[in-house]
């Protein structure tokens, strides 16, 4: 895409020269092999040393055949595979010499503008306050991969505009709740001193709880859909099985809440949240569905997080995800600390809290019984009508006696 005259001139050389690239690999030489060639030709880029290649161990001679074929792109040995998040902020402390960072996916091709676009951006705020992002486009450059970040209530992200097709139209950058991280710009001291990637995460949603984080502690996250990137999806992450990456997804939505929803709404969004989890990792019969949500009003005692009590039967589905709540309420604690904006003005940028997870009409079901016992509608705003396949579901439930009375008016009316 051609870069507007009047919108690079308005970018300090100093700043795009002091630009570093980070490209984390693991196992990738193949789309490392599609895709350096077009970082190496992004203009405004200092040259080849201000790229950075970071190997999380991989075994099939991808550092190997970089140091033959690109000497002078810089290589960071890691030694195994710390994930996405820890990866790349390793790679983030060891380029001390870079004001401003560019994580790129190593499954993608950036288009020659880049670098400028999101420069334009940056340059027309407050020095070192703003964390911008690239749409992402399919590999054929056909369809929306991301066109800015949402979530659920639940902690879960999602891509918006996925699977349109990208128009000729120029558009503005916008707010957006987060940048993916496939392809994301951001101050390098910025980035350290908000204490870069969740590491615990490992991969997935470190992205999300980033933006969210920079929106607490008074920064901006921009997405500049001018600014492209073809993305080859899944790419890297089919090498993770399909119940990791589910256990993943689960286990960095709800860290992703304790560590960034303010005192108020986590004491009713957390317990709730659990109990749809729980759900999703063993489902049940309708009746007893809601009564487990139900049951999970019941807090344990002398907790610092607000968690159903431990005799809770949604507890045992949720145990394979491992999670520690005194480290995640030690994480909270410094996150707070950083807190310069009230939840009431970032939760409308979660853009879709009702959004169910998976997207069926059973779990839109549970969705709104959990939001009815809980009252999420004062945090989140007010819960849009019933699609027809929960009308359909709850017309289902009132026949076999299964639902109380106020279940009955959210379900069906």
């Amino acid at each position: 895409m051609p870069v507007e005259t009047d919108r690079s001139e308005r970018i300090a050389p100093k700043t795009l020269e002091q630009t570093g690239v980070i490209i984390l690999n693991h196992n990738g030489r193949a789309h490392l092999e599609a895709g350096l060639p077009s970082v190496l030709a992004l203009a405004g880029l200092a040259g080849p040393e201000a790229v950075m290649v970071a190997d999380n161990g991989s075994q099939d001679g991808s550092m190997e055949w970089l140091a033959g074929r690109y000497p002078r792109v810089r290589r960071l040995f890691l030694g195994s595979n710390l994930g996405f998040a820890e990866g790349n902020n390793r790679a983030a402390a060891a380029f001390a010499d870079a004001a401003g960072l560019l994580f790129l996916n190593n499954d993608t091709r950036v288009s020659p503008g880049l670098l400028l676009e999101l420069h334009a951006v940056v340059a027309g705020h407050a020095p070192g306050s703003v964390c911008c992002g690239a749409r992402l486009l399919d590999w054929e450059a056909r369809r929306i991969d991301f066109d800015g970040g949402g979530a659920s209530l639940t902690g879960h992200g999602h891509a918006l505009g996925v699977g349109r097709r990208p128009g000729s139209e120029v558009q503005a950058d916008r707010p957006t709740l987060f940048a993916c991280g496939a392809a994301l710009f951001v101050p390098r001291a910025l980035f350290l001193d908000l204490g870069g990637f969740a590491a615990g995460y490992f991969a997935y949603y470190e992205d999300v709880d980033l933006g969210w984080r920079l929106w607490l502690a008074g920064h901006q996250v921009r997405h500049v859909p001018q600014a492209t990137v073809l993305h080859r999806h899944h790419g890297t992450a089919a090498a993770l099985s399909t119940g990791r990456r589910a256990r993943l997804h689960e286990r960095n939505a709800l860290a992703t809440l304790v560590r960034n929803l303010a005192d108020d709404a986590l004491e009713e969004t957390l317990p709730a949240a659990l109990s749809l989890a729980s759900l999703r990792a063993a489902p049940r019969p309708m009746a007893q569905a809601l009564a487990l949500i139900r049951a999970a009003q019941e807090r344990a005692p002398a907790t610092e997080l607000p968690l159903p009590r431990g005799d809770w039967t949604g507890w045992a589905p949720l145990a394979p995800l491992g999670l520690d709540w005194p480290e995640l309420a030690g994480q909270r604690a410094q996150v707070q600390r950083l807190r310069h904006r009230p939840d009431s003005e970032i939760l409308p940028m979660l853009g879709l809290p009702y959004a169910p997870v998976p997207g069926t009409a059973t779990a839109e079901v549970w969705l709104r019984e959990a939001v009815d016992c809980f009252g999420l509608e004062r945090f989140f705003g007010v819960l849009p009508p019933p699609s027809l396949g929960a009308r359909l579901v709850g017309r289902r439930i009132l026949r076999a006696g299964s639902a109380r009375d106020d279940h009955r008016e959210a379900t069906v009316s």
